[in-house]
């Protein structure tokens, strides 16, 4: 009988160990080996942003976006800061002209990228889109594209202030989404930095008759994202 018990307990021992989701099994978990960092734009003009993105390599079966879960770290906060915050992880604002290094965190892993800062100042604004039509109680998301002394061009839509010239027909809120409420016309202006810019925005009161939704079927890898879209065909 004790030989029995024995025998038992290390059966259920051996089939505890082959039941153990370890992480380093392969079967049950693919750690992640590198980390990637890349900008939206190679450099950026003072008092400007730039989005930095980690791409996560999981033992090169599959990469995903790992922004929002790494640690940020710029090595010369007097070059630029990077924000950890929900929602802007990443995004770093340019404080004086020079070159810095950026790193994305995470446990033991780390990537870098550099971070440079020109003096150049902006020279213009355009807002897109120009001209739209719209329809009653939807949203549209408007950018202010800036060109700088030096011929680059960057995205300023957060850094610029907004306004609708008739609440009434669209509001826009200080990142530039448009929302129409009656039909008729207004006017959109982003400004920054003593520059600014408008556009023209039609309301009409047509009315959804469809929604079609793409991609009609998708397969992705577990860890991975994909976006779908909603198109809608109105009335006119």
């Amino acid at each position: 009988m004790q030989l029995r018990i024995i025998l038992l307990s290390c059966l259920l021992l051996v089939l505890s160990g082959c039941w153990t989701d370890e992480p380093t099994r392969s079967n049950t978990f693919i750690p992640l080996t590198s980390i990637e960092v890349s900008a939206t734009y190679q450099s950026m003009a003072n008092n400007t942003v730039n989005q930095y993105t980690a791409m996560g390599d999981f033992s090169g079966s599959f990469t995903r976006d790992i922004t929002a879960e790494v640690t940020w770290a710029i090595e010369n906060n007097t070059i630029a800061d990077v924000s950890n915050a929900a929602g802007s992880e990443g995004l770093v604002t340019a404080l004086s002209p020079g070159e810095t290094t950026i790193t994305a965190n995470y446990d033991d892993l780390s990537g870098s990228e550099l971070v440079v800062v020109t003096a150049a100042v902006l020279a213009g604004i355009e807002i897109i889109p120009q001209d739209a039509e719209l329809q009653v109680g939807i949203t549209e998301q408007y950018e202010a594209a800036g060109t700088f002394s030096d011929g680059s061009s960057q995205d300023v839509t957060i850094l610029a202030t907004w306004e609708s010239s008739d609440m009434n027909v669209a509001t826009i809120d200080n990142a530039g989404l448009a929302t129409t409420l009656a039909s008729g016309s207004t006017t959109i202006t982003g400004a920054w930095q003593g520059i600014e810019s408008s556009a023209s925005l039609f309301v009409t009161d047509a009315i959804l008759n469809a929604i079609t939704v793409t991609p009609e079927a998708a397969t992705i890898a577990q860890g991975t994202s994909l976006q779908f879209q909603a198109e809608g065909s109105y009335s006119d």
